[in-house]
């Protein structure tokens, strides 16, 4: 229930501070922070500016954190990383961490086993994996801090410099990555000119997912990329030279030579939904306000939806999405990447239909325009289609267990994200004839999402923001319920909007939280009850 004095981290943050009289509050219990109140009459201490409050957290909080790590870090020049690689290390990065990984993977057991190993990458691979280990490392107080530790060394020895994307792409280009080496002629040349071109691929996979929101444009399109896609698991493990389609579905030189050709698997088919990503994602960033009708096969909408249904169309049997085939490739120990390739394919399909949403596409209400009330009606039980199809993959893969969660990559986390937020708003506002159940099933998807993203924020710090955005589009969506659209402003629906559509996004909450004033009914509504537990 609400109470009349706030605890100090809530009140600095400008949040409703929910307990039961005394510390600690809900927000703190989940969080794992202190919780104090302040004695009376020294509650002006926490009311400082943003920018005061920004600057005094990042000094004394992650300030003083990072710089333990960057000493801790210092000390392990002299340290033989290969300790730290114990057979749960191992089995973690082998089962959970690499899916898109371009190693051979006996090559590297075999370099791992006779420590020649590069030292860089034994620090990345600690610094990805022993946070799942079921105890901290000797002289460790945590997972969390061996794994911030050995990130920050591992930085360091890469002349103390953050590897981003775009120097990541540089750096492939300058090797050359992007260029199609002449026809392989031993299982070795094979091996390595495979794990260059996986190399090549995952910096194109990681430029189109990270290309959405705030009209982020990729470096590397689909045209640049002229090599092959990478080949099918088997003939990349068993060093089988094969030859693989490039991404417009062209044969390299090599095909004359007589060369097997390769079949396509998970990760190729991955790249190809992937550029069908980059589209959608730049297409999502703009307004569609005179723009031809979506509905018109000449529509944008239209021929990035042919894309996905060709290559949705495209797809192997056993790479089709049916929950049965999701078990079959968790039994194979695909059922991450599996998941992986067909959440970009959601993402798209519901990126493409939620731009037409009224709280989404921010255009005056077209009345009496019945194309438009035609294709309104439609669109949304397609965009609550999908979207309920994530929700029920989500039911599955929990179902998995905790090996399984471990390995799923943040873009999961952001579908699931996208797709409990889509829920939130047919909870809200349902299509015409839904029924009482329907909507109480929204409901239970929204709570089961919510609660893996609380569970998903151990491993990716991330998911902790899309809560607090679920939490926002709640409020956003329930003042436009209440009061209409003008109880929300122009503004903040541009801010939402962008929240919606921005893969990533760490920026504060896009709309405004409830004022102290607000009552129990709307803290207790069975949407916030998730944040209270």
């Amino acid at each position: 229930m609400k109470k009349s004095i706030a605890c100090g981290a809530c009140r600095s943050s400008k949040r409703k501070c929910i307990h039961s009289g005394g510390p600690p509050c809900t927000r703190c219990r989940d969080r794992g922070d202190e919780c104090v109140f302040p004695p009376k009459g020294t509650s002006f201490i926490f009311r400082r500016s943003r920018l005061e409050r920004h600057r005094d957290e990042v000094g004394a909080g992650a300030g003083s954190r990072a710089d333990s790590e960057l000493i801790r870090a210092g000390n392990l020049a002299t340290t033989d990383p290969f300790g730290f690689l114990t057979d749960e290390v191992k089995n973690s990065y082998l089962r959970c961490s690499y899916k898109w990984s371009f190693h051979h993977i006996p090559n590297l057991l075999i370099a791992i086993r006779e420590r020649r190993l590069d030292p860089l990458l034994v620090w990345a691979m600690l610094a990805i994996t022993v946070r799942f280990s079921q105890a901290a490392p000797p002289g460790y107080a945590t997972q969390v801090e061996a794994s911030n530790t050995f990130a920050a060394h591992a930085r360091s020895l890469v002349l103390r410099a953050w590897v981003y994307l775009g120097m990541a792409v540089r750096m492939a280009q300058v090797l050359g990555l992007f260029e199609e080496p002449p026809p392989a002629t031993t299982r070795e040349d094979f091996i390595d000119a495979e794990e260059r071109r996986r190399t090549a691929w995952t910096c194109f996979l990681m430029d189109s997912l990270l290309s959405g929101g705030k009209g982020r444009d990729r470096m590397l399109s689909g045209d640049k990329m002229r090599i092959q896609l990478p080949c099918e698991s088997d003939s990349f493990n068993f060093g089988q030279i094969v030859l693989c389609e490039r991404l417009d579905g062209s044969l390299p030189d090599g095909s004359a030579m007589g060369i097997v050709h390769g079949s396509l698997g998970i990760v190729a088919n991955s790249m190809r939904v992937a550029d069908v990503w980059g589209a959608v994602a730049k297409w999502a960033c703009t307004r569609h306000d005179n723009t031809v009708p979506p509905w018109q096969a000449q529509s944008e909408f239209q021929m990035l939806l042919s894309r996905l249904e060709l290559w949705k169309n495209s797809l192997p049997e056993r790479l089709r999405y049916e929950l049965f085939l999701l078990r079959a490739h968790s039994v194979s120990n695909q059922g991450q990447a599996y998941c992986y390739m067909h959440c970009i394919y959601f993402m798209s399909v519901i990126f493409l239909y939620r731009s037409y949403l009224p709280e989404v596409e921010m255009q005056k209400a077209r009345v009496g325009d019945k194309d438009w009330d035609q294709w309104s009606t439609w669109s949304s039980k397609e965009l609550e289609k999908v979207a309920e199809q994530v929700c029920d993959m989500l039911q599955e893969i929990r179902a998995f267990g905790l090996y399984f969660l471990r390995g799923l990559v943040p873009w999961i986390g952001f579908t699931i994200y996208t797709a409990v937020g889509t829920m939130l708003y047919f909870y809200h506002f349902p299509n015409p004839g839904d029924t009482a159940h329907q909507v109480e099933k929204r409901r239970e998807h929204i709570v089961e999402g919510l609660l893996f993203l609380k569970d998903m924020r151990q491993a990716w710090p991330m998911a902790d923001t899309w809560r607090e955005k679920i939490k926002a589009m709640q409020i956003f969506y329930s003042n436009i319920k209440a009061d209409g659209d003008l109880a929300v402003t122009p503004s903040e629906r541009r801010e939402m909007r962008n929240a919606i559509i921005d893969y990533g996004a760490l920026q504060p909450d896009p709309v405004r939280q409830p004022d102290t004033e607000s009552t129990d009914e709307q803290v207790l509504h069975p949407i916030a009850l998730i944040f209270i537990y």
